[in-house]
């Protein structure tokens, strides 16, 4: 299994800019429609994201980032 994070950037009405990490996991890269229903995932009241970064990380990375041994 391999490990994926997907970062996404959203910029509010109050134009203040926010970044969202997802660390998925899954046999090959994320289809398109993942990373949609990713972004989408929210609802209609949702501010839409962009993905602005997927990068494939390590099991040692995804430990660091979780904080868990």
């Amino acid at each position: 299994m391999r490990n994926f994070m997907i970062t996404i950037a959203s910029i509010s009405e109050e134009n203040t800019i926010t970044f969202e990490r997802h660390i998925i996991q899954n046999d090959t890269f994320p289809s398109k429609s993942y990373i949609t229903n990713v972004v989408n995932r929210g609802g209609p009241e949702q501010v839409r994201g962009e993905v602005i970064s997927i990068v494939e990380i390590s099991d040692q990375d995804v430990i660091d980032y979780e904080g868990v041994e």
